[in-house]
């Protein structure tokens, strides 16, 4: 009797099936296989193979884009998908699919073969050039980027994604006044970050003086965002009347330090204004209102502040010896680049070993509770409530260093010292190739060399770290 598992048994099976020449058969054993491994790309490449026998294509394809998910380096599962795809119509949209498996596995060069080979087939296929767009951006090849964006757009002007991600690259590259109005795109675009509601609510303010108006001032998409526009309210208020401020229940305690708010009120879940306006623009339309350039961006820290009853009672609490780093290494899942902007907490072991250090955890969500470090780290997820409750924490430490997320914006409105982990291809408002930001006066950038890879990131964290220590004056 074998002794070799069942799913494998099942796949030697299948396979002498198929040599047999009985393709039904063989499917019905490969399908047992798979259920019981359903990650093994072996399996789904022969079920590409029986599904060619039996003449259905277009199941083979299938199969063989599933087989190159699962192992991105499978030469043979992108040949013989390519021989299906020659086989059927509409060819051009098949291409395009592959490409985004591809892209998705971080095969660029194939992706893009694929991209270009879709638009040969069909020259006016416009979401192929949106998404050679994309992986153009993910390259870093920012030019190209930009051209296949603005071609998608001349096959179809209405293409509100295509206009979104032109928003994208021309703010990334700098070029922040064609940024701006391609920016209101959003709310067009298929965006999950952006509420039904607010799509359908164009701002109604443009800038002009409104003396003797309430003007509303509405939250829009992350914590973030609205931590670093809220900064435009001084040049809000030197123009009118009353300034009304939406925003997120985290945030709640934080923006009441705010003097130019006249009256602030909580969000509701379905983004619809609770309060009675005349004017009203989102956070995020601020920059584009008041036409800011790269020299003019408002960058006076602290904008924020901590409270000082809570900055005092965490100066109580945190009263560990040496250099006290804050850190924050994961977003939110739910965030569409999550994957490349969040990093492993394992790399954080280097600094937890270098001698006067101190690493205080300031991460919440689902990846504070997996906060299981095999290095000294104090977590305090469990007291953080919310962001005004963080402020009162940074105010007591000597660093902060987070990933792309709210905290990292927090700790730079309030003027902290701050190091911002950034992937290769970053947010737009980190702009390219820069150490510093216009945005945060006390923040430096740590990029990466190439997607995905933080060792050369913390290497050089560590090197900073040591001479920081070794700067500190002793006690």
């Amino acid at each position: 009797m074998s002794d070799e598992p069942p799913a494998v048994a099942l796949y030697h099976q299948a396979r002498a099936a198929l040599d047999r020449g009985d393709a039904h058969h063989a499917l019905g054993l490969l399908r047992g296989a798979i259920r019981l491994a359903p990650h093994v790309p072996q399996c789904f490449l022969m079920l590409g193979l029986i599904h060619e026998r039996l003449n259905r294509v277009e199941d083979a394809m299938k199969a063989y884009g599933e087989a190159i998910c699962l192992d991105p380096d499978s030469v043979e599962a992108l040949d013989r998908y390519k021989r299906c795809i020659e086989q059927i119509p509409g060819r051009a949209e098949a291409y395009n699919h592959l490409g985004i498996a591809l892209a998705d596995a971080h095969r660029a060069n194939p992706a893009d073969a694929c991209f270009q080979r879709a638009i040969e087939l069909a020259p006016d296929y416009a979401i192929a050039c949106n998404n050679r767009g994309l992986l153009a951006k993910s390259m870093g090849r920012y030019a190209d980027a930009i051209a296949y964006y603005r071609r998608a757009i001349e096959l179809n002007p209405d293409y509100a994604n295509a206009r979104w991600n032109l928003a994208l690259t021309l703010l990334l590259t700098g070029r922040f006044l064609e940024g701006w109005e391609a920016f209101k795109w959003r709310r067009r675009a298929k965006l999950d970050a952006i509420l039904a509601s607010q799509r359908q609510a164009p701002p109604t303010w443009d800038g002009a003086p409104f003396r003797h108006q309430r003007l509303l001032i509405r939250y829009e998409q992350g914590l973030g965002d609205n931590v670093q526009f809220i900064r435009y309210l001084p040049m809000v208020k030197r123009l009118g009347g009353s300034v009304i401020v939406e925003t997120l229940g985290p945030l709640m305690g934080l923006f009441r330090q705010i003097g130019e708010i006249d009256e602030l009120v909580e969000a509701s879940p379905d983004g619809r204004p609770s309060v009675e306006f005349d004017l009203f623009a989102f956070a995020m339309d601020l920059p584009g209102i008041f036409k800011t350039t790269l020299p003019t961006i408002p960058a006076d820290v602290p904008y924020l502040y901590a409270d000082i009853q809570t900055t005092l009672h965490w100066q109580q609490r945190v009263t560990e010896p040496g250099l006290k780093v804050g850190i924050v290494w994961a977003g939110s899942p739910q965030h569409s680049n999550d994957r490349e902007r969040s990093c492993p907490l394992a790399y954080f072991s280097a600094l937890a070993r270098v001698p006067g250090v101190t690493l205080i955890s300031l991460q919440k969500g689902q990846a504070a509770a997996l906060c299981k470090a095999s290095f000294p780290i104090r977590d305090l997820s469990a007291e953080l409530h919310d962001l005004a409750e963080t402020a009162g924490v940074m105010a007591c430490l000597d660093l902060v260093i987070s990933v792309d997320t709210a905290c990292l914006h927090l700790a730079g409105a309030l003027g902290r010292p701050v190091w911002a982990l950034l992937p290769a291809v970053p947010d737009w408002r980190w702009l390219t190739d820069r150490r510093d930001t216009p945005w945060y006066p006390t923040m430096r950038l740590f990029r990466q060399p190439k997607p995905g890879d933080w060792e050369s990131v913390f290497a050089r964290i560590v090197l900073e770290i040591e001479d920081l220590v070794q700067k500190r004056p002793s006690s």
